[in-house]
């Protein structure tokens, strides 16, 4: 606690980690709504793979029998989670972009600029 005391006397403001943009923009009154959906879902498709690769590491560093046993093709456990946190990043990341909205009115002023 005297830590953290230190910490936040030292910046005189709320720790920087509370100031982030992405946090920031979250809580901005003027972003719109699929501003804020878009964000929203960014954030939980982060924090599952997140947990998934959380769960890799773990599992890797705590129980390193399991990450060796044989699966298909004599490739071990980890290899082919690597290769399944690969693919999942892939499909998160198809899904973000399937998923989001466009905001109308600023869709069509770019068009106009263009």
């Amino acid at each position: 606690m005297v830590a953290a005391n230190r910490l936040y006397c030292c910046f005189r403001s709320p720790p920087p980690l509370l100031l982030h943009p992405i946090l920031l923009h979250m809580t901005e009154p003027s972003a719109s709504i699929s501003e804020r959906s878009n964000t929203r879902l960014g954030l939980y498709l982060f924090f599952l793979y997140s947990f998934v690769y959380l769960a890799f590491a773990l599992t890797s560093a705590f129980i390193p029998k399991l990450s060796q046993f044989q699966l298909f093709g004599g490739v071990n456990l980890a290899t082919w989670w690597g290769l399944g946190l690969i693919a999942l990043a892939f499909v998160l990341s198809m899904i973000y972009g399937i998923s989001c909205k466009t905001d109308p009115v600023r869709q069509s002023s770019n068009e106009e600029n263009r």
